[in-house]
């Protein structure tokens, strides 16, 4: 019995099969083989193993690194941060909202928060220095609506209390 090894680039198991889409091909002792066809591919940046669902699709290719990591490269170049600051700051944050405290269900799913008045003409973007933390979509829809002004959040607070 032969032992099949995968590509070691693509990481699709070839043995001696048939090419898909062919008849198969009976070996010299008349045993038929299977194509077997493994949809792995490892990420190139968290060098984690996932399915192909779980990379996007370039034309016929799939990309070097994974959806999530794929999230955390725009995010953090957005934002003037690396990578690293990025799963660094969702570690320090115990993969929560800085304000309500309620962990994220989905992993990148948590806005950068930044002072706006720091960086007003790069849209959303930020030069790093600005960033203050990580925040639900509500929590970070509800300070912008107080156009981040602490005296509006002070009065909603004296106004929720009666």
């Amino acid at each position: 019995m032969s032992v099949k090894i995968p590509h070691p680039v693509s990481g699709v198991h070839y043995g001696p099969v048939a090419p898909i889409g062919r008849a198969p091909r009976l070996h010299r002792d008349g045993c038929r083989f299977e194509s077997v066809q493994v949809h792995v591919k490892e990420c190139k940046v968290c060098l984690k193993s996932k399915s192909l669902d779980d990379f996007y699709s370039t034309g016929k290719y799939k990309r070097a690194e994974c959806k999530v990591c794929t999230c955390f490269i725009q995010a953090a170049g957005r934002f003037g941060l690396t990578v690293a600051e990025l799963k660094q700051m969702y570690e320090d944050h115990n993969y929560a909202c800085a304000i309500c405290k309620q962990p994220c269900d989905q992993y990148p799913s948590l806005s950068i928060d930044h002072d706006h008045s720091c960086c007003p003409t790069k849209g959303r973007s930020s030069c790093g220095k600005c960033v203050r933390g990580l925040l639900c979509s509500k929590c970070n829809h509800g300070l912008g609506m107080f156009r981040e002004n602490p005296e509006f959040l002070q009065s909603a607070i004296e106004y929720l209390r009666g």
